[in-house]
């Protein structure tokens, strides 16, 4: 069989056929009815050369019948003109080719090897039997049309006229094809491959797509479209027969759709009353009578994840829908992210109306998102769906799909997307048991959306489609994934952060509950240890390497200690440093020349104390209690080669000492502080009033405000060439103004990372991450979910970004951008 067509178009020019009494019989005549493939083109050669270009069809696809391989000897012949390929399997699996063309091919013999040759008559036919590098070919002429087939028992058939296709819709579609373009015809009677698929789609049941289909090809390098359209007879029990006179809706079900779907199908409908009516002819129950929905719902579907298919149902009322399947839903099961999870005793009776088209084992559990409604057997591929929903990272928001779908009709009857290589195993359900694994070596990596629409009319169905390369996959890649998720045995008390792993060069993450409990858990989601502290964190974990040999230390402040832990949580000595009256301001860490000589400062209201490494008080650092209550940690600037201690306080003196805790800027006006820390920016120190004013200092003393027209509570954010404030929703970032959705915004973070800067805010109330570049540019696929500030780093050792940030009450998010 391998490359049985390969010598199939050199045996022509061996032949020497007796013409036949009727002449230029069309070539569609001769085809097999057992045929399950058909395809008719204008130009053989021409076609074999762009599926040659293509870079999907070059790989595997037409391997599947061994048809690639065996038409490889295409280069060799200078033309072909009209031509048919009928495919048909036999009971044992094997496949039968017979070739239609019309006119002589003109073919190069040089390179053809050994053959032998035998000629015999088949009542009034001469057949030629060639054999060539071991492939049998069987060769005849009849009408003016060359015909050749690997099997015998076919060649005669065709010439004799026996089991020929007659079937009229067989005809309508060769009338309908388009002659100057390549044609697949599929015979949905005979073709056991499509009707494989879709029961392995979970898709009708003992019914077929159609009776007959056709599709004129359009192959480009990078992309391979079809149009056509499928016939069903009238009285047939076919899928599409079931939306006759229904109409078509959008199909949305894809805003639903985790980007991470194997797939999805979605089927719409307008006529309800119709489609009860042809959905009665398919089933034998009398399941319709107590269904209600029908006139609320438009649109049904699956949804393909982890092998566990979803079904879902789109309301255009859909409180009024929801409240009718609560109604028989046994109770509340949970409840995630803000979305309650509801588990049912029984299939609802809608679901089951659609058992004939649609088959999904009994679900045990469904949602609401929006105007769907989504039931599943498992909570945890329900939660997925939420997660991306929250995420906005569904199927509907990415570049590729919606570049996609904009070739295609945005309404239809059926619409079956597959996504990406996950679909190939459910591909494999179409092909012959030793094609399995050419099929799933497909590669796909830029073939992300392959999409097939069919939208019926009265007696057929249009057919459009489209597989093609996107040119946005490569960006849509960095859009953020939720990587992972663990929950804390207590709600969290802080963020969480990154930790350097120097086992690794990874990060971990810590992170300490309402228990006091801190953890430290891998960038794999696994928990490398706990540790039962006596009080709460406050303020920042700090990462450093106090003992200057590769290993790194977590450095934090509680209420009335000064804590360092080693990676495995043990103590490093001689800390913990212990303090009888509570801290009130977060741990300060100073290493004036980065040669980790640490400085630990600790703020007990009005008062300051220093400690070094060895957990000692710094000799030499003379200040030691301000005049009012200090009101934020006491923050280390260096600009150029000088050193600024900065210290503000409640009576709004701002205090710019040296390393000694000598004055090095005096600061004569005191001011109306808004609470925002003190930042260096352009070579100054800068903060913010309560009346919104932007403060600067230089480096003599001098003061400059700037009223900025900042709300009364804003927040304030620098770095030396970055400045960064959110004044209610107007998010600024370098004069580059953002205005975000009303809500509780965290203080913006600044991360240089990668050689970008990125700022992050948290909307706590609507619980979303925002994360946008240095030209206040919001990233792709963001907002996503979370509920605190973030750490933000290249925690593994890819290219991409990743962050953390806090969940549920008691849950850490992990997530890859």
């Amino acid at each position: 069989m391998k490359r049985f067509l390969f010598f199939l178009l050199y045996l022509l020019l061996f032949t020497a056929c007796e013409n036949d009494a009727e002449k230029n019989l069309p070539i569609y005549n001769e085809i097999h009815e057992d045929a399950s493939v058909i395809i008719q083109s204008p130009d053989l050669k021409e076609f074999f050369s762009q599926v040659s270009q293509n870079p999907l069809l070059s790989d595997k696809v037409f391997q599947i019948e061994d048809l690639k391989d065996q038409l490889n000897f295409i280069e060799h012949i200078d033309s072909i003109g009209e031509s048919i390929i009928s495919i048909r399997k036999t009971e044992k699996e094997e496949s039968h080719y017979l070739l239609v063309t019309k006119g002589q091919p003109k073919i190069n013999l040089d390179s053809i090897g050994n053959k032998s040759l035998e000629t015999f008559k088949a009542e009034n036919w001469q057949i030629k039997h060639y054999t060539l590098e071991g492939i049998s070919t069987y060769i005849s002429e009849k009408g003016g049309n060359f015909l050749a087939s690997n099997s015998r028992e076919v060649l005669e058939k065709s010439l004799q006229d026996k089991s020929n296709v007659e079937n009229g819709n067989f005809r309508q579609l060769v009338a309908a094809t388009d002659k100057a373009k390549t044609s697949v015809f599929i015979n949905h009677q005979t073709n056991t491959g499509i009707q494989a698929f879709f029961e392995g789609l979970q898709v009708g049941r003992d019914q077929k797509l159609a009776n007959w289909s056709a599709v004129d090809l359009e192959l480009e390098e990078k992309a391979i479209r079809f149009n056509g359209i499928a016939i069903t007879a009238q009285d047939s029990a076919s899928i599409l027969n079931i939306f006759k006179g229904t109409g078509v809706n959008r199909n949305e079900i894809a805003q639903i759709t985790p980007s991470s779907a194997s797939g999805f199908l979605s089927f719409t409908f307008n006529n309800a009353e119709i489609l009860q009516q042809n959905l009665k002819k398919t089933q034998h129950d009398t399941i319709f009578e107590a269904v209600d929905l029908y006139s609320e719902v438009n649109e049904v579907g699956l949804i393909y994840i982890e092998g566990n298919p979803l079904f879902i149902m789109k309301s255009i009322n859909i409180e009024k829908t929801f409240q009718k399947v609560l109604s028989k839903s046994s109770a509340k099961f949970g409840n995630y992210r803000d979305t309650e999870i509801f588990s049912i005793d029984e299939t609802p009776e809608f679901v089951r109306s659609f058992s004939s088209l649609i088959t999904i084992e009994n679900p045990k559990y469904f949602i609401r998102l929006n105007n769907f409604l989504i039931f599943g057997s498992s909570t945890n591929v329900l939660e997925k769906v939420i997660v991306d929903f929250l995420n906005n990272n569904s199927l509907s928001e990415k570049a590729y799909y919606q570049e996609a779908m904009e070739q295609l009709s945005s309404e239809s009857s059926m619409l079956m997307v597959a996504n990406g290589k996950d679909f190939l195993p459910l591909l494999t359900k179409a092909v012959p048991e030793n094609a399995k694994s050419d099929v799933l070596n497909i590669d796909l990596q830029n073939y992300r959306i392959g999409a097939v629409q069919f939208v019926q009319e009265d007696d057929f169905a249009h057919i459009h489609g489209i597989i093609h390369e996107s040119e946005q996959t490569q960006s849509s890649n960095a859009a953020p994934e939720e990587v992972f998720s663990v929950a804390l045995e207590a709600e969290l008390a802080t963020r969480p952060f990154f930790f350097k792993n120097h086992l690794t060069n990874q990060m971990d993450i810590a992170v300490q509950d309402v228990d006091n409990t801190l953890y430290l858990i891998s960038n794999k989601n696994n928990i490398y240890w706990k540790k039962q502290l006596k009080s709460r964190i406050i303020g920042n974990v700090h990462e450093m390497d106090l003992l200057k040999n590769g290993k790194f230390q977590l450095a934090f402040g509680t209420q009335n200690s000064v804590e360092i832990l080693d990676r495995n949580g043990n103590n490093v000595k001689p800390f913990p440093l212990q303090f009888n009256d509570p801290i009130t301001q977060p741990l300060s860490v100073f290493d004036y020349d980065n040669n980790r000589k640490f400085r630990f400062v600790v703020t007990q209201e009005d008062r300051i104390y220093m400690y070094n490494g060895d957990g000692k008080p710094v000799k030499g650092f003379d200040f030691s209690k301000a005049a009012s209550e200090i009101t934020n940690p006491p923050k280390h600037i260096r600009i150029g080669t000088k050193d600024y201690i900065l210290i503000a306080e409640n009576s709004g003196k701002i205090n710019i000492l040296s390393r000694q805790g000598d004055v090095r800027v005096p600061v004569a006006e005191t001011f109306d502080l808004s609470g925002n820390d003190w930042y260096e920016y352009q070579d100054r120190f800068i903060s913010t009033s309560a009346a919104g004013e932007l403060i600067s200092i230089d480096q003599l003393g001098k003061v400059q405000k700037e009223n900025r027209n900042l709300a009364e509570n804003h927040y304030l954010n620098a770095t030396p060439k970055t400045l960064v404030t959110l004044s209610d929703n107007i998010l600024s970032i370098e004069g580059k103004k953002v205005e975000l959705d009303f809500g509780l915004y965290t203080k913006p973070q600044i991360f240089y990372v990668n050689n970008r800067v990125l700022i992050s805010v948290t909307d706590t109330q609507a619980k979303r991450v925002y994360i946008f570049n240095s030209n206040a540019e919001l990233l792709e696929g963001f907002p996503v979910y979370g509920t605190s500030q973030i750490d933000l780093n290249n925690a593994d050792l890819d290219r991409n970004l990743e962050f953390v940030v806090q969940g549920d009450d008691n849950a850490i998010l992990y997530y890859k951008f």
